[in-house]
């Protein structure tokens, strides 16, 4: 179900029949966006250009905080701090995509309003960004010391955690992960106003990496991430 969600959209380009083109009104579009996806969330842009009344050349561009699917938030054994921690978790994954392609109507809008389908396929570079995770750890042996130190789960058990340790700390330790992506789905357009772009997607987003990325301690690192995503578009259409 998952892999059709992914390839359909970009088999159904070849399978839609050419159409007389309908009348370009607007010639640009662009649009910011929010984006949730089944393993984070993150925020973007896009813009495009119509070819014609049925077709966008289209660039996108996002910024996602990665997640990976068997992490949970627990208390640390010292509830009294109030800190919630990912035991196990030792690398915060980001990732920065900048793709092209091609949108395609599917279903023309009414001129009163209405839905209109759009499907869309889009290719192109990502870079992944990954922060090592740092913890406060209790020392109780040597004199109930409290420390910040890089998580290494072959030295520190839950017990040994004290609180999590701020985000800032690992910064200067930044690794870079090089990849590619592919992004296709289906785009609702709604609305009555024709110079505003409004629109709900739902898709599917494959990240590819020579160089794997493992995000928890216990599982095995991986060179390729599937999520699937639902997103909410808000912009605007013009001539220049």
């Amino acid at each position: 179900m998952i892999l059709g969600l992914l390839v359909f959209p970009a088999l159904g380009f070849s399978q839609i029949s050419d159409e007389t083109p309908k009348e370009v009104i607007y010639k640009f579009e662009n649009s910011g966006f929010l984006e949730f996806h089944s393993n984070g969330w993150g925020i973007g842009y896009r813009t495009g250009k119509f070819t014609n009344g049925y077709k966008k050349k289209t660039y996108d561009f996002s910024f996602s905080s990665v997640t990976d699917l068997k992490q949970i938030k627990q208390s640390t054994s010292y509830t009294m701090t109030g800190s919630r921690f990912i035991y196990g978790k030792t690398l915060n994954f980001y990732n920065i995509k900048a793709l092209i392609g091609t949108q395609k109507v599917i279903t023309t809008k009414p001129y009163w309003g209405g839905v209109e389908f759009r499907k869309f396929l889009f290719g192109g570079i990502n870079l992944g960004i990954g922060k090592p995770v740092y913890l406060y750890i209790y020392n109780y042996i040597d004199g109930n010391i409290v420390s910040l130190e890089k998580f290494d789960p072959d030295k520190y058990d839950f017990q040994d955690i004290y609180a999590k340790g701020p985000f800032s700390k690992g910064l200067d330790e930044l690794k870079f992960y090089p990849g590619l992506s592919l992004k296709t789905g289906i785009n609702v357009e709604y609305g009555i106003e024709t110079e505003k772009a409004k629109s709900v997607e739902i898709g599917g987003i494959i990240d590819v990496y020579p160089i794997p990325v493992q995000i928890m301690a216990y599982e095995n690192p991986k060179y390729a991430m599937f999520a699937i995503y639902l997103s909410f578009h808000f912009g605007k259409r013009y001539n220049k």
